[in-house]
């Protein structure tokens, strides 16, 4: 089997989790400071709190920035399910934003349009007309590692007092117009998921400026305790701590992050490479002003030429032992989240028909990425006939 996207190990991390193991600091130990302090560093000095995992850590932010169930959160279709069932977490409403059907990213025309034709703004807050809610926050997604333009989405949100959450899981490594993403100004969050780029098995990180925010994420993560020898508690708070153990895992990993993102970016170029001369094909693009992280290696397809979509495909190339995946389903789709305010979903319905995840683990071999290309080759030339 070529694998997806799965972890890449080795001596150093066995040795950080088994140094763990041996001083007995499973839950609280000293990893869990070295990995925020080296996170900080990395993003310029942002606050950095350590978390279980992606998904806490975008609950926690937005529950940290006031989010409750009077509010709208904008979040993109194409996104994993776990954002906005954050947002559904702090009792929220989620306003589902359409993307561009090439890359995947929230679509910042029709969101400006929304604003600008379907919403109040009062005294730098905005209310949905059709809702009468308020529209909190919203959270870009830094989709498959290649970052949203966050200085237009900036210039958008401007008049309308909306605050920024970026979910960063798939993004750790991107850079922003020469600035890494989790560092640009805004509450960020990092996921260290077993498919992620560097992982701990699980684990997340909330990054922001805002040593308040910062404060407040601590507190709830740790059952919002409020004496440190007395199990006091005035909130509710969550069991939301990272493990000592996770975070030895991902300490050690960390030392690999520069060079596991040069490899996924190496990945990618070599799929373009290898799909150069087919027409109605291409790699997914990457903006001038940013370099992707590539966590995921996107092909993506012209729904005009390939009338019957990316699933036979993909489906075929899994039945080759080649680890292909889908895009993520339009979250207005799910049945959990059918019942939400929607702009559109036809960017990402597109996107989702016309996009093939090809396997990009950071040790897949480059033999194995020439076969992931042979084979899909000769499946699109069937399709296009």
């Amino acid at each position: 089997m070529i694998h997806n996207a799965i972890p890449n190990v080795g001596a150093a991390e066995g040795d950080a989790v088994r140094e763990a193991v041996d001083q007995g600091m499973l839950a609280i130990g000293p990893a869990i400071g070295v990995l925020e302090t080296r996170l900080s560093e990395r993003m310029g000095g942002v606050e950095a709190v350590a978390v279980q995992t992606g998904t806490a850590a975008l609950h926690l932010a937005l529950l940290a920035m006031g989010v409750s169930d009077q509010d709208l959160v904008i979040v993109p279709e194409a996104t994993f399910v776990a954002t906005v069932n954050a947002v559904r977490y702090c009792g929220a409403s989620p306003l589902l934003a359409d993307v561009d059907p090439q890359t995947g990213l929230i679509d910042l025309d029709g969101l400006q349009a929304f604003l600008q034709n379907e919403c109040d703004t009062t005294s730098n807050t905005t209310t949905e007309r059709n809702t009468g809610k308020t529209i909190k926050a919203i959270v870009p997604v830094h989709l498959y590692g290649h970052p949203v333009d966050m200085d237009a989405l900036d210039n958008i949100l401007k008049p309308y007092g909306i605050a920024i959450v970026e979910d960063a899981a798939e993004a750790l490594g991107a850079r922003h117009r020469d600035k890494p993403v989790g560092g640009l100004g805004h509450t960020a969050i990092l996921s260290f998921n077993g498919n992620k780029i560097i992982t701990g098995g699980a684990g997340g990180m909330v990054l922001t400026p805002d040593a308040n925010i910062a404060k407040r994420v601590r507190y709830l993560a740790s059952q919002a305790r409020d004496d440190a020898l007395y199990f006091a508690h005035n909130e509710i708070g969550f069991n939301y701590r990272m493990p000592n153990l996770n975070a030895a895992l991902i300490v050690a990993q960390l030392d690999k992050l520069d060079s596991f993102v040069a490899r996924k970016r190496d990945v990618a170029g070599r799929y373009a490479e290898l799909f150069a001369d087919i027409p109605d094909v291409a790699m997914m693009p990457e903006a001038s002003w940013a370099e992707s992280s590539c966590w995921m290696s996107i092909l993506s397809l012209n729904p005009e030429i390939y009338t019957s979509g990316a699933e036979p495909i993909i489906r075929d190339l899994v039945a080759q032992q080649i680890g292909a995946r889908p895009a993520w389903i339009p979250l207005g789709d799910l049945p959990p989240h059918k019942q939400a305010r929607r702009m559109n979903g036809e960017g990402a319905r597109r996107f989702l028909n016309t996009t093939i995840c090809l396997p990009c683990s950071t040790g897949i071999t480059n033999e194995e990425v020439e076969a992931v290309a042979a084979a899909t080759r000769a499946l699109l030339e069937v399709a296009r006939s």
